[in-house]
């Protein structure tokens, strides 16, 4: 028996060591203290406080788990590899806006160039040829329009008074014709008188034909001027349709040069515009970023990128979120930690940012989150425009059981969409 309970605990194989050692040495008071049942009790309560000691630390620990499940508060967040560090205004592309040969590009990575200063200088001489010759054609055409113009003025001063002048001849033969009107009345009124006198036998014959021919005399006179004025009618009439046509040549003449001048002022401005577009110029001030490798006399596409420059100004942090994560989620306020790829997190830590601006347009799949950087002053890390790194909002802080709540439900609903899909 002794042999059997050796095998199970250590404090039972003490206890058989002294009860083997008493047998050996035969001594009497340690045989009469040491028996078989005090063995059992001592076992027994070895047991029991071993038990007992693992059940308290199980159960003090699952209370512990179940506090924190219930009562303490985790941060949820919202994590993205695709975020870059960028000025607050965007950067200019230095591009071609038409296909010519490379002139100049006298511009350099990290140059800080002014607003309007000259980035690219591309081939011009055909335009500036055209210009050359267009501006010969132009003079011309401004020089016919300045003799059509003189032309009209003349013409227009000189048919005012050749309009007054036979107007007044036209009224004075008018005058006359009614003078002679009435001096043939006045005749026949007397030939008329001479004839009832020479039948009263008080007129003589010689004075009746003398009435009678002043009477038809006067009558002539007067068809005469009609004549007259009819002729002088029909003059008037006809050189002022005459000036008028000659005014009317001149004006329309006048308008189709005037097209003319005009059509050629805007080949002009034309040509002036592409000549311009020849020569690339920053809309903004800042340092270039990026210049492409590109060779004097090399022909560059309509398009082509050749370099780009960064604005000066505050820098930002663009994120791009799966619209899932971000729509809904993601609000103005909430605190940020970018991690740059530069920079190790381990040795420079991270940079603090805050939520500034969430589109809620999705573009590519993505929804573009907007951060202000909150850099602490003694840190070591340097921010310029390019800066690639990860980012973590943090949208909300729940309970750990929520969580839990949360991953079971996903679960559900993933393993319900399987079995719909199937």
């Amino acid at each position: 028996m002794a042999a059997r309970l050796a095998r199970t605990t250590p404090s039972l194989q003490m206890h058989c060591f002294a009860l083997r050692l008493a047998i050996r040495t035969g001594s009497y008071s340690f045989r009469r203290t040491l028996s078989f049942p005090s063995t059992l009790r001592a076992l027994a309560n070895e047991n029991f406080r071993r038990y007992g000691v693992r059940i308290a630390l199980v159960t003090s620990t699952l209370l512990a788990w179940l506090c924190w499940m219930m009562f303490a508060r985790v941060g949820v967040y919202a994590a993205t590899g695709d975020a870059r560090v960028e000025t607050a205004a965007a950067a200019q592309p230095i591009e071609s806006l038409v296909t010519a040969r490379l002139e100049a590009l006298p511009i350099e990575v990290g140059q800080h160039v002014t607003k309007g200063q000259v980035l690219a200088v591309l081939d011009s001489r055909q335009e500036a040829l055209e210009r050359e010759q267009q501006s010969g054609e132009l003079a011309s055409l401004r020089a016919q329009l300045v003799s059509l113009e003189r032309q009209l003025a003349g013409a227009l001063s000189g048919l005012k008074p050749l309009q007054e002048t036979s107007l007044g001849a036209l009224e004075q033969s008018k005058a006359r014709l009614r003078a002679a009107r009435a001096a043939a009345r006045l005749a026949s009124e007397e030939a008329q008188r001479a004839n009832k006198l020479f039948a009263a036998g008080t007129l003589s014959q010689a004075e009746l034909r003398r009435s009678l021919s002043l009477a038809a005399q006067e009558r002539l006179n007067a068809a005469a001027i009609a004549r007259e004025v009819s002729g002088n009618e029909a003059t008037v009439k006809s050189s002022e349709f005459g000036n008028v046509r000659d005014v009317e040549e001149l004006r329309q003449a006048l308008a189709v040069l005037r097209g003319q001048v005009s059509s050629a002022e805007a080949s002009m401005r034309r040509l002036d515009l592409e000549i311009e577009t020849r020569t690339i110029r920053s809309s903004i001030a800042g340092r270039v970023a990026e210049v492409r490798a590109l060779s004097v006399g090399q022909v560059v596409s309509k398009d082509t990128k050749l370099g780009v420059i960064v604005p000066e100004g505050r820098l930002i942090v663009v994120a791009h979120f799966s619209p899932s994560e971000a729509l809904g989620r993601i609000r103005v306020g909430q605190s940020a930690s970018l991690r740059l790829e530069a920079f190790a997190w381990t040795q420079f830590g991270t940079v603090k940012a805050a939520v500034n601006q969430v589109t809620s347009e999705v573009r590519d799949g993505l929804v573009r989150v907007e951060l202000e950087i909150k850099q602490d002053k003694q840190s070591d890390i340097v921010l310029e425009h390019g800066l690639p790194g990860s980012i973590e909002i943090q949208i909300e802080r729940v309970a750990p059981y929520v969580l839990a709540l949360r991953a079971a439900g996903m679960a559900i609903r993933s393993q319900s969409r399987a079995k719909a899909s199937q």
